[in-house]
């Protein structure tokens, strides 16, 4: 369901995603 998505969501590959995103606002900074 929506809760299994959502874990797997919230997995690796977002921290991965929210890390780039933040180094390329810190870079646009």
């Amino acid at each position: 369901g929506e809760l299994g998505a959502t874990r797997i969501t919230f997995g690796p590959g977002l921290q991965r995603r929210a890390m780039a995103a933040v180094r390329e606002i810190a870079a646009g900074l």
